[in-house]
């Protein structure tokens, strides 16, 4: 019963604190954090969108990875998501089951997106699987390493090509401004839970996703 209670009350105090960060960033304040954007592009070629960010945040790299790597709550980085689960695991490639539900203007929608998630080194990368997806195609990456000041450096690169209709409206300008909201938020969220990560779980975590229409 403590256990119970305790785990509730950390996810309460998470998503209070991602709450907190989305309007902040929604609303174009920044954090009072150590995070330190180098470089963000949003762009799209057709249907398809590319993310690219590099930044620094304080936290070392082994509490970076282990918030990265981490599967107990689904939104801890990324408010959107509500479900994940893992479906399979085979040597090193993990197989991830991720539900999101976001709206850009009027448009609203749940997607899944499955992942195929692999962890060497200083490298997570996830495939997108697409015949169990709404994506036609799709692939992300975090590259983390150590910066001078003892904190991570960090490049984080997607590609995806949704497989469902998004009216022509705010297939652009919208939705890639969607897109850099809910990349901001992911990234504000990763300062702040690394800040708060203490004893990494490798037992029972997988790549959080990035963020998705």
């Amino acid at each position: 019963m403590v256990c119970k209670r305790a785990m509730h009350t950390i996810r309460s105090e998470r998503r209070r604190t991602s709450a907190a960060i989305f309007l902040l960033v929604l609303f174009g304040a920044s954090p009072a954090l150590a995070l330190e954007i180098d470089d963000l592009r949003i762009t799209r070629d057709g249907r398809v969108y590319k993310v690219q960010i590099t930044f620094d945040v304080a936290a070392p790299t082994n509490k970076v990875m282990a918030v990265l790597k981490d599967n107990r709550f689904p939104d801890r980085l990324n408010p959107k998501v509500t479900n994940r689960e893992v479906i399979s695991q085979q040597g090193a490639l993990t197989r991830v089951r991720t539900e999101v539900y976001s709206c850009v203007l009027f448009f609203c929608k749940e997607v899944v997106m499955t992942l195929d998630v692999s962890v060497v080194a200083d490298t997570i990368q996830s495939d997108i699987v697409p015949d169990k997806s709404d994506f036609r195609y799709g692939h992300m990456r975090w590259v983390v390493t150590s910066n001078e000041a003892n904190g991570s450096h960090i490049v984080f690169e997607a590609v995806i090509e949704p497989d469902f209709f998004i009216p022509p409206v705010i297939g652009g300008f919208f939705a890639r401004k969607k897109l850099r909201q809910e990349t901001m938020v992911t990234v504000a969220n990763l300062e702040t839970e690394s800040a708060l990560e203490v004893v990494p779980d490798t037992k029972t975590s997988v790549v959080e996703s990035a963020a998705v229409l």
